[in-house]
């Protein structure tokens, strides 16, 4: 059962779930992130931007405001 908490109390020392939309531009293409949808996204805060990153992304972003933030589940146990 996953547990949702508040975005202002979203931890910034690991990856978490969170429920927001990506914002800005990002990367040496500058793509847009306008038509990203309000969604589920795992996310890490950045220090240097002061601001949750997409997980994958670089330090140009994506950057995401959690609403609403959960654990990063764990990784499927092998059989």
């Amino acid at each position: 059962m996953t547990i949702w908490c508040k975005g202002e109390s979203a931890p910034k020392d690991r990856a978490i779930v969170v429920y927001g939309t990506p914002e800005g531009e990002y990367g040496s293409s500058r793509q847009n992130t306008a038509f990203w949808p309000l969604g589920i996204y795992l996310a890490q805060y950045d220090d240097c931007d002061d601001a949750f990153c997409l997980k994958g992304g670089g330090w140009l972003g994506p950057f995401i405001k959690p609403i609403a933030w959960a654990e990063e589940p764990e990784s499927p146990k092998d059989a």
